[in-house]
């Protein structure tokens, strides 16, 4: 099942290269752009995440949460889960070009497509659960956790107004 999965969201970059883009080569470049996006997004992310335990792991008492809550983590508690549907997303983009009249890639590029996304909201959710399990009830997290997005960005939250920042 792994592997069919896999293949599926590989399938428009396999697309693209049986049969390179030759009308609507924006598109393509679009979602070029926004794989790599994601690609620095999940990467990003990942190391602010190291660095806030790594500086916080020795100050914080067990059981006080630690995340990061500025960058990437500002907006959403999952920025790398983020990066990845994007990279995912962008590629299948990409591949939308070379799928010409066929349904086969449409079909196989978004079971891809839809598989990785019900992989990473299932992540979300699981780890939100245990975050908010471990840390609910405390200020800095509950105030972290009502501002920000799961999986997606909340870039419009209200704006600035009641918005609490914190340092990388």
């Amino acid at each position: 099942p792994l592997a069919l999965l896999y293949a599926c969201m590989t399938s428009p970059l396999l697309f693209a290269l049986r049969t390179p883009p030759t009308k609507y080569l924006k598109v393509a470049q679009i979602g070029c752009g926004l794989a790599w996006a994601g690609a620095a997004i999940e990467a990003i992310a990942d190391a602010q995440k190291f660095l806030q335990k790594r500086r916080d792991y020795a100050q914080k008492a067990g059981g006080t949460f630690t995340g990061p809550m500025g960058g990437l983590y500002a907006s959403c508690r999952h920025p790398n889960y983020f990066g990845e549907v994007l990279f995912w997303f962008g590629l299948f983009v990409a591949g939308l070009p070379s799928f010409g009249s066929q349904i086969i890639p449409y079909a196989a590029g978004g079971l891809g497509l839809w598989g990785i996304y019900g992989i990473m909201s299932g992540a979300t959710k699981r780890l939100d659960g245990k975050q908010k399990e471990k840390y609910g009830g405390q200020p800095v997290y509950d105030a972290w956790r009502a501002r920000t997005g799961g999986l997606f960005p909340k870039f419009f939250a209200g704006g600035d107004a009641g918005r609490v920042f914190y340092d990388v």
